[in-house]
């Protein structure tokens, strides 16, 4: 089992992803068939659900991309716990069309052998 500090390195490299708008980056560091993407959400955030294997999860990514860009993606805080790491941070996305979301969220990415294996983001 990788310890912390690896999985900060390798959480950090996905957040660079993620603020960069680069999905295809992010499916790299993703374990193929077994990973697990949730993200919880008000019922009005049409990307909220459980998304199982990296084919839901290019799907997820693919219609992200279509609709939204990001404005600000800010991580505010990573903590290692064993094969976890909690991260704390905040995104503005601009939906295509004008309106502009903002929000505070919590992640909690699940490593095993330098891929993430579970994700899970809680929105407020």
């Amino acid at each position: 089992m990788q310890t912390g500090p690896d999985n900060i390195v390798i959480v950090k490299q996905i957040e660079e992803c993620f603020k960069k708008g680069n999905f295809d980056c992010v499916l790299k560091w993703l374990a193929q068939d077994d990973v697990i993407w949730e993200v919880y959400g008000s019922d009005d955030y049409p990307f909220a659900g459980k998304y199982c294997g990296i084919e839901q999860v290019a799907q997820l990514f693919n219609s992200l991309a279509q609709v939204t860009e990001f404005k600000l993606y800010e991580v505010e805080e990573l903590i290692p716990h064993h094969n976890q790491v909690v991260v704390s941070g905040c995104t503005e996305v601009q939906w295509f069309g004008g309106h502009i979301f903002k929000t505070k969220w919590l992640q909690l990415f699940t490593l095993h052998n330098g891929k993430v294996i579970a994700f899970r983001e809680a929105r407020g």
